[in-house]
């Protein structure tokens, strides 16, 4: 757990440490915004393993029902909305979250 914590404040802290360096160069921005897809996988992924792994935990349910909703309305809305630059993060900053309780609870 405390590996997959780790992984996972790297695959959160590149996209800003890349979007940081963006004030030297502006590429970096664009290295940024793919590292966030990054991020995204990498947390679905996880999650949805921790999930199966402990299908009774309230918060992993809600990360899980979030993310579909997050891609539905993905699906369903044009990208104009701001919603889709706020959820992303407030989701990649809650399975943070979730990660730092369990490894908590395990210790």
């Amino acid at each position: 757990m405390k590996n997959i914590n780790y992984l996972n404040a790297f695959f959160v802290g590149l996209p800003i440490v890349l979007a940081l360096l963006s004030f030297i160069n502006i590429e970096f921005l664009y290295f940024a915004m793919i590292t966030t897809a990054l991020t995204g996988f990498y947390q679905v992924v996880t999650g949805l393993c921790l999930l199966i792994d402990n299908p009774t935990n309230k918060l992993l349910q809600l990360y899980a029902v979030l993310v579909i909703t997050f891609f539905i309305l993905l699906a369903v809305s044009d990208n104009q909305w701001l919603w889709i630059w706020l959820l992303p993060p407030t989701l990649a900053f809650f399975f943070t979250g979730i990660l730092y309780k369990e490894l908590k609870n395990k210790s």
